[in-house]
């Protein structure tokens, strides 16, 4: 296991989105004013944070742009307002599990859509906020947590709630991360002996 430290300097956020996570919540054709409000959300992190934010797709599926991280995120990335462009990276490579997460450790906290970021996440240590779609990161949320606290619905991603849950979480970061240092050997434990 790569365990996160916490990083000095500026605020470094990272941010998993996907296509799959915002298509299950909304219908096609509202996609485009979907990543247009995902630009927004993600300046409003840079602005109000002082935040640096690396883009960190986790799946990239070339033959199918429903199921692509990175394309979702490229386009997020072109509507971005001129003044926070040098504060947002776009991670655009295909890192796989391990690269991602060499790259997760590196963030303060981590914004997660997509299931298998946020447990890469979780299993580094690094306080992680699940963006939902599904009943499914509710749950995990609770077993990691305990509580609710740590998950927005991707219709609530650009809403001021997100900018909430991130404020608490920066003030809360260590008592977090000390609760996942805490938690992984069980977490562990219950993945052995599930099968």
């Amino acid at each position: 296991i790569i365990q996160a430290h916490r990083p000095a300097g500026q605020l470094r956020i990272g941010v998993n989105l996907s296509s799959l996570s915002v298509r299950r919540a909304i219908s096609d054709k509202d996609v485009q004013k979907i990543i247009v409000e995902h630009a927004k959300t993600i300046a409003n992190l840079v602005r109000e944070f002082e935040a640096s934010i690396v883009l960190i797709p986790h799946v990239i599926c070339d033959f199918n742009e429903r199921d692509d991280d990175l394309k979702y995120m490229q386009a997020v990335m072109q509507n971005l307002p001129a003044d926070v462009v040098d504060k947002v990276e776009l991670n655009d490579k295909d890192l796989g599990f391990l690269g991602a997460k060499s790259e997760i450790i590196k963030c303060h906290l981590v914004i997660a859509a997509r299931m298998h970021c946020a447990i890469n996440a979780i299993a580094a240590g690094v306080p992680t906020i699940l963006v939902s779609y599904s009943q499914k990161a509710v749950g995990m949320a609770e077993y990691v947590y305990g509580n609710k606290n740590w998950v927005i619905s991707i219709q609530n991603f650009g809403s001021p709630l997100l900018i909430d849950i991130v404020d608490k979480m920066v003030s809360e970061h260590d008592f977090i991360a000390n609760i996942l240092k805490n938690r992984i050997y069980y977490i562990q434990e219950d993945a052995n002996n599930s099968g």
